[in-house]
């Protein structure tokens, strides 16, 4: 059962985000007694709704401009239909908090602030499902050739908008008189539209960071479940006012998804990630900085004069973060080129030596099998054995050397890959068959255990099983007569976890990163190799999309757990499936 539990503990935490908002407007709904209707009385409540707006507004802005670097291609329509609806929907909050009553704007504005609430869902809706549609690339291409026209018309659009919300605020009342139709109308067109783009981003594979694509489903779900709330809420109950936080969480997934981006070790994005996090917080800063103010010169009620003062705090806080940040990336960049060329300069040194190591030997070792075969003329017993013994060590040198330049192929990209969907358990089972004389030969006990139904991976053979063996031979090579090697395959969604545990030693926890260096081995232990076999694992995995970590077994030995992403259309077939549900209470041994 537990590991049922590890195998769906993303899946559950997902479920509990979108649940936990639902659970409570049900149980407010029903308990009318708990839920305390006082908007229509208390000004704090809308004072609350200008600063949640306000803030939501510019989160919604932030994810904006910075979500089309996070999607990938840019020839597909999301880059342009998924930042147009965060723009359309930053807007209308922001003139939907301008309009707040009592608070900026007179109350001749209370109906632009309530339909521009109405209207920012349904308008953002819109364009999120065509920004998730599987478009024909002709269709697609077509389509972001536009680009510019697109943004014109939502910027005309924007425009018209705030005339007539300055010009004419009251044409706004002729509105009500298709209350309360227009308002559900709208609010289903709403949902509908976000569950159907939030059931194409979790099923569809187009982003270069899958793992966004589950974050995205969640923000229009939640977008979702915040205009039902809206819409069929109380007004001025606390399960209307629900969509303020469940709002709020949705755009602060999708700027945590932006950021997730840009940590990429590859490729941090530095300024970029900064800027992003560093406009929601000095946003948030702002706010609270104005509020303050106002109540510090008794402005509480004139809070017109108090927005200058935001908005000069809030550009002196951002232009000196900017200068901060401009300065470290500055220096970071000098720093990760010298890096580079030091790296560059030691690798070609690195790859020369062991070229002229390499030609040599492989010379002397074929000689020296010519003649332990006799071909060169007859030799003793005793000295079969020694070239037999000269040989071996011959070629362990030169394993050596084509572990080093394999390393140093991965480290500079170089290593011609050649990828295919694989079964993960045949090439075990094969590896295990391999190693099983050397394991009866210190009568060790090596197993494999794994699901009767397994997903494929899409990874190179033969590197995986180059990998698989020095796992396997690392393990045998300090795990004790008689000890066991385990080796556990599990499924935790969209990731394959392998495990390799034994009784041995195990590795110390100030060991455990130091361990995947070159020529790192842990401290206080017997070497036995040149300590590139593990970092030559690490680098292929890594090569992967996977992960390579040790922690320690259930003996207190070492435990080797790696993780490799299974193909998305592949991890959604299976999980959609009850055979994969089975399979992980189906084990076979080998």
């Amino acid at each position: 059962m537990l590991s049922v539990f590890h195998t769906h503990k993303r899946r559950y935490l997902q479920i509990a985000i979108l649940a936990i908002p639902l659970i409570l407007y049900l149980f407010l709904r029903f308990l009318p007694n708990i839920d305390i209707k006082n908007w229509p009385v208390t000004w704090d409540t809308y004072l609350i709704e200008f600063y949640v707006g306000s803030f939501a507004s510019l989160v919604s802005l932030v994810a904006a401009i910075f979500t089309s670097n996070s999607l990938g291609d840019e020839s597909h329509p999301r880059t342009m239909f998924i930042p147009i609806a965060f723009v359309n929907i930053s807007v209308m909050l922001l003139i939907s908090s301008i309009g707040t009553p009592q608070i900026i704007a007179s109350p001749t504005y209370a109906d632009i602030y309530f339909w521009s609430l109405r209207f920012a869902y349904p308008l953002g809706s819109v364009f999120f499902f065509l920004g998730h549609l599987p478009w024909h690339k002709l269709i697609s291409k077509n389509l972001t050739k536009f680009r510019r026209i697109f943004w014109s018309l939502g910027a005309i659009f924007i425009l018209c908008y705030s005339i007539i919300v300055v010009i004419n605020p009251a044409s706004f009342s002729s509105l009500h008189q298709y209350s309360p139709l227009l308002e559900n109308l709208l609010a289903l067109v709403a949902i509908s539209l976000l569950c159907s783009a939030a059931w194409y981003s979790w099923r569809l594979e187009w982003n270069a960071y899958p793992y966004i694509n589950k974050r995205i489903s969640i923000v229009l779900l939640l977008l979702a479940e915040a205009q039902f709330f809206q819409a069929f809420g109380d007004l001025g109950g606390y399960n209307w006012l629900l969509y303020h936080p469940v709002t709020l969480s949705a755009f602060m997934i999708a700027v945590s998804a932006i950021l997730s981006t840009y940590e990429s070790e590859q490729n941090i994005q530095f300024t970029r990630y900064f800027a992003t996090l560093g406009i929601v917080l000095i946003g948030a800063i702002a706010l609270i900085f104005g509020e303050f103010t106002a109540r510090l010169l008794d402005l509480e009620l004139q809070r017109t004069y108090v927005i200058p003062i935001i908005l000069i705090q809030g550009a002196l806080s951002f232009l000196i973060l900017f200068v901060i940040v401009m300065y470290l990336n500055r220096l970071i960049t000098e720093r990760t080129e010298a890096l580079k060329r030091e790296q560059r300069l030691r690798t070609e040194l690195t790859q020369l030596i062991v070229h002229d190591l390499k030609s040599p030997l492989t010379v002397i070792t074929s000689g020296m099998n010519l003649m332990s075969k006799g071909n060169l003329g007859e030799i003793s017993e005793t000295q079969q054995r020694l070239l037999n013994k000269l040989e071996k060590s011959g070629k362990h040198i030169i394993s050596l050397i084509n572990d080093l330049l394999d390393v140093e192929r991965l480290e500079a990209n170089q290593l011609e890959m050649q990828p295919s969907h694989t079964n993960i358990t045949k090439i075990l089972k094969y590896c295990v068959d391999e190693n099983q004389i050397v394991a009866g030969t210190h009568h060790q006990t090596l197993s494999l255990t794994s699901p009767t139904l397994l997903p494929s991976v899409r990874v190179d053979k033969r590197l995986l099983q180059r990998v698989f063996n020095n796992l396997i031979s690392n393990a045998l090579k300090f795990t004790p007569e008689e000890g066991k090697i385990e080796i556990n395959v599990l499924v935790d969604i969209d990731r394959m976890m392998i495990q390799f545990a034994d009784n041995g030693p195990g590795v110390p926890a100030e060991d455990r990163e130091y361990i995947f260096e070159k020529f790192g081995q842990a401290k206080g232990t017997e070497r036995r190799g040149a300590g590139l076999g593990l970092t030559f694992c690490k680098m292929v995995i890594e090569a992967h999309d996977g992960t390579l970590v040790v922690k320690e077994s259930r003996w207190g030995g070492a435990l080797f757990e790696m993780s490799l992403p299974i193909p998305q259309q592949i991890a959604s077939d299976s999980l959609s499936s009850s055979e994969l549900a089975d399979a992980d209470l189906k084990f076979e041994t080998f």
